[in-house]
């Protein structure tokens, strides 16, 4: 288990995966990067930017939305900003 928070309720789940299938984890420092005018980054742009990226390898999916996140803030991470993707050859 990932992100575990005390006094939370958790279901197992199992989640079938096919070939080109991409799984990512990143925390929340990713998302949070803030541009010039103080903009974050946001789920909605990493969910897309991961979409439309998911034909790259696990490493260049990575390189990518790491290389993209940190254009948009300028290399200023308020928080840690860690990915893991794995791809499903």
């Amino acid at each position: 288990m990932l992100g575990v928070l005390t006094n939370q309720d958790y279901n197992r789940k199992t989640i079938p995966l096919a070939s080109c299938d991409r799984l990512v984890f990143f925390t929340d420092g990713l998302t949070e990067g803030l541009n010039a005018i103080g903009e974050e980054f946001g789920e909605r742009q990493i969910r897309e930017l991961l979409k439309n990226q998911r034909q790259l390898s696990a490493v260049e999916l990575q390189a990518k939305a790491m290389e993209t996140v940190t254009a948009f803030c300028g290399g200023n991470f308020l928080d840690d900003a860690t990915m893991m993707a794995l791809a499903v050859e």
